[in-house]
């Protein structure tokens, strides 16, 4: 979406602020959302920790595929 910047700057202002809070980036509001998720697997120890990692690499893998 080349020029998508240029075009409609309120709406791309929107997308990354969007794309932020998707991604768990701290003052937004998905980092919350997925900090509270993934501190109570992880407080949880025995066979969780698969799923903390793996909340981890999903979370990643959501800010690469945002972004990228």
């Amino acid at each position: 979406m080349r020029g998508f910047r240029k075009a409609m700057p309120f709406t791309f202002g929107c997308f990354v602020v969007g794309g932020l809070a998707l991604s768990g980036v701290p003052p937004f509001s998905g980092f919350f959302s997925k900090d509270e998720i993934l501190a109570f697997v992880g407080s949880r120890h025995s066979w969780y920790t698969i799923f903390y990692v793996l909340g981890y690499i999903g979370a990643f893998l959501t800010a690469i595929y945002t972004f990228g």
